[in-house]
């Protein structure tokens, strides 16, 4: 796991001062692959008190589907299909947005929507059984 140190320095490496929206999206795909969602939160942070929240409104658009393909399809227990079903009934997104620039908060929803699709596919799996000959 590299520093996110290293990581801002690579991300920043080729940016051509325009967006700011290209290296922070570039480091949080990174970051949330490793499920590091406080050092998430901190770039979104530093880069919103840098360039001001306008000119993050994309990138923090871009949070949950960079997080549901980084991080959520690899570590919940779960289809695709019970991780797409979850995503669409209960606005995880939303909440993503919600919480990710606030100081913890990502952390602690990113922890619920993986319990809460473990459950959904635990769920899914005891009631499919039912009826079935021993």
């Amino acid at each position: 796991m590299r520093p996110l140190q290293e990581i801002l320095i690579e991300a920043l490496e080729h940016w051509d001062g325009e967006s700011a929206s290209m290296p922070a999206i570039k480091a949080i795909q990174e970051l949330a692959f490793d499920g590091r969602f406080l050092e998430v939160t901190a770039l979104l942070r530093c880069f919103v008190e840098r360039f001001g929240r306008s000119n993050l409104t994309f990138t923090v658009g871009r949070v949950p589907g960079i997080l549901l393909n980084k991080y959520v399809y690899r570590y919940a227990d779960a289809s695709h299909d019970v991780v797409d079903e979850y995503w669409g009934e209960r606005e995880a997104g939303q909440a993503i947005i919600d919480a990710a620039l606030e100081e913890g908060q990502l952390d602690t929803v990113m922890g619920k929507i993986i319990r809460e699709i473990n459950e959904k596919a635990l769920s899914r799996s005891t009631t499919s059984g039912l009826g079935s000959p021993p």
